[in-house]
């Protein structure tokens, strides 16, 4: 598509459009379930996954854990980990011979391996269905790690900001811990970095919808 091509072009040269027309073209892929594969080609949004956040989510992590990452960005997270570590990489592109290419917005989710594991830094806001990917995650990994920018409840113009930036949902903190609670993951640690919240989640044997399921049954 010629629009397409021209904003991928824009983000290039470091140029910008205007935040309403952005957010009115990540509505548009939002709703069609597509991913952003102009924004993930650029190098604008890989100076974001800092140094400093991936230093962060590594000490969530515990020695001699198998580790899976998903949109690893710069790649920082790696160097980071405990002794012992078992890494490995999924993108939304190709950014290194190691990267196993992986869309979070494509459906039916693809198999992934088992690890301890799954590091979710700089992605949630990119991801258009997360309760799917973490009820899909919860038969891949034992824990979670990763980062968020909660939004404002009910702020019409911070919803617009968020799509400008290419972001396609809007959870508040306690909307995105339900939403892992649901999908059977505990919150055990957070911590608050530049705007952002990191999160370090654990899986419980039972989902919480499995046990609503079962009380309400015995209501009956």
């Amino acid at each position: 598509m010629t629009w397409l091509r021209t904003l991928r072009q824009l983000r290039r040269q470091g140029r910008r459009w205007p935040i309403p027309f952005l957010a009115l073209v990540t509505e548009h892929r939002r709703r069609a379930g597509r991913s952003d594969f102009a924004g993930c080609e650029g190098t604008r949004d890989l100076q974001l996954a800092s140094d400093e956040r991936s230093i962060r989510l590594a000490r969530m992590i515990l020695p001699r854990s198998t580790v899976l990452e998903f949109g690893l960005g710069m790649g920082k997270l790696g160097a980071h980990l405990p002794p012992s570590c078992e890494y490995r990489e999924y993108d939304l592109v190709s950014r290194s011979s190691g990267t196993l290419v992986v869309d979070l917005n494509s459906r039916p989710l693809p198999s992934i391996e088992q690890v301890d594991f799954a590091v979710l830094g700089g992605v949630l806001e990119y991801v258009i269905d997360v309760p799917s990917l973490v009820s899909h995650l919860h038969n891949v990994c034992d824990r979670i790690v990763a980062s968020y920018v909660p939004a404002k409840s009910g702020r019409l113009w911070d919803s617009v900001k968020r799509r400008g930036k290419g972001w396609v949902n809007d959870y508040t903190t306690d909307e995105l811990c339900a939403t892992f609670l649901r999908s059977g993951f505990l919150i055990v640690q957070t911590e608050e970095w530049q705007g952002q919240t990191l999160f370090s989640f654990k899986k419980q044997h039972v989902r919480q919808v499995e046990v609503s399921d079962r009380v309400d049954h015995g209501r009956d």
